[in-house]
């Protein structure tokens, strides 16, 4: 797969060849099936009172004012891709900075993730519920509900009678997470009436009783990668690249660092070394290009760089699944935002990725805008978020519109 703006397309071929990403007409690989989220509904998540988007692209790109709720539509599509998996919950909050104060059976103090901050408003109301999915599909499993249920006496199995059984009568409430018919409970108590007060088990047993699977079925997980606001690290990017080293997928990461550097880029490794002062094992990636005698490291060939590679890398190891990206002008000089999307909506038709971006940027927006009029069938949609009378709601430009709103400078974000 070429995706220099000089390469032509090379005609015939299997379905599934790759084309020259700037010389696309038509998209030449069959397209990989249903959308994982043909539309997107989201009700009492963080500082979403309630959402809904009525369509989903294989690509969409979101904008809107800071602090509408793009980067919390992100968190959503992650915690949905995952089913509301524990950990995902605790990063999001982490990364937020939602850190309280909890307390263990033994009366110690630890520090644990804030989930009342899951919440719109903050805390738990009578009757709340979060809830993440589609109403495209009747299947109750392409929803995640969170939702707090009241702790009952025979949730403490053999640790009733302990100090632990008063918490019953304190009105107690556990986080319940669900899909369909699977789920699980998270070890956490709130006590109703008691502001702050938190309860993180870490006994043993009682974590038995609360991290359980109430279905045999397969994960309904799917995989989501995210990358941004900030570029992805020396380490994220190593690990993406061993997933993919030495496989048919390697030429995608590839060619999107072409893009930048064009075809002098001849070689890219990730190279384990030692750091002796601290004795931590580490890997660096590093460029081999052409002209130059020694390898250099990605980080010295820029910001761009890193963001074209990384989200090559991203597209290549989310086959099938989900990526996100937050403000995905970072890191992108003007000129390459048309290429940039051109690649991702290549790619993503290819590996049946279904990619969900947000941006401030016009330059992003315009670069968006030419690549989806450029590419026949893209799957390409612009959304914007905007709040109207204290409710937000989702605004789609229709794709004949997008080009002429972006040529004439009509305001989208």
């Amino acid at each position: 797969m070429k995706l220099d703006s000089h390469h032509r397309p090379r005609d015939g071929g299997s379905a599934t060849r790759r084309r020259s990403i700037s010389g696309v007409q038509r998209l030449q690989s069959k397209d990989g099936g249903e959308l994982h989220l043909p539309d997107l509904v989201i009700s009492a998540f963080r500082g979403i009172d309630s959402l809904h988007v009525p369509k989903l692209a294989r690509v969409t790109l979101f904008v809107g004012k800071n602090g509408v709720g793009k980067t919390t539509l992100l968190e959503a599509v992650r915690i949905y891709a995952s089913r509301g998996k524990a950990s995902d919950l605790a990063s999001i909050l982490h990364k937020r900075g939602e850190i309280t104060t909890a307390i263990d059976e033994d009366g110690d103090e630890i520090d644990s993730p804030n989930y009342l901050a899951l919440f719109y408003g903050r805390g738990i109301k009578k009757g709340q519920t979060i809830s993440i999915g589609s109403i495209g599909f009747s299947d109750s499993s392409k929803q995640v509900k969170i939702e707090p249920k009241p702790l009952k006496s025979d949730d403490l199995g053999d640790l009733k009678g302990s100090s632990l059984d008063s918490l019953i009568y304190e009105k107690a409430l556990v986080l319940r997470v669900s899909s369909g018919q699977a789920g699980f409970t998270i070890p956490w108590i709130y006590s109703e009436g008691r502001t702050g007060n938190y309860r993180l088990f870490r006994h043993r047993t009682w974590r038995r009783l609360l991290l359980f699977e109430e279905s045999d079925e397969t994960s309904l997980s799917v995989r989501c990668v995210n990358l941004g606001p900030g570029l992805m690290s020396t380490q994220a990017i190593a690990q993406l690249w061993g997933e993919i080293a030495l496989t048919d997928y390697e030429e995608q990461a590839m060619e999107a660092l072409k893009l930048v550097f064009g075809n002098s880029i001849e070689r890219v490794a990730a190279i384990s070394r030692d750091e002796t002062e601290f004795k931590r094992h580490r890997r660096d990636v590093f460029v081999k290009i052409g002209g130059l005698p020694n390898p250099v490291p990605l980080q010295s060939l820029g910001d761009g760089a890193i963001r074209f590679f990384g989200t090559g890398l991203a597209l290549a190891t989310s086959r099938d699944g989900f990526l996100t990206i937050d403000e995905a002008e970072n890191g992108i000089h003007h000129s390459l935002h048309r290429d940039y999307w051109r690649m991702i909506l290549q790619i993503a038709h290819e590996n049946n990725v279904q990619v969900i971006a947000t941006t401030h940027g016009w330059d992003c927006v315009r670069g968006f805008a030419q690549a989806v009029s450029e590419m026949e069938d893209a799957g390409g949609s612009l959304i914007r978020l905007e709040k109207s009378n204290g409710n937000l709601r989702a605004v789609t430009y229709p794709s004949d519109a997008l080009l002429t709103a972006a040529t004439q400078g009509i305001e989208m974000r």
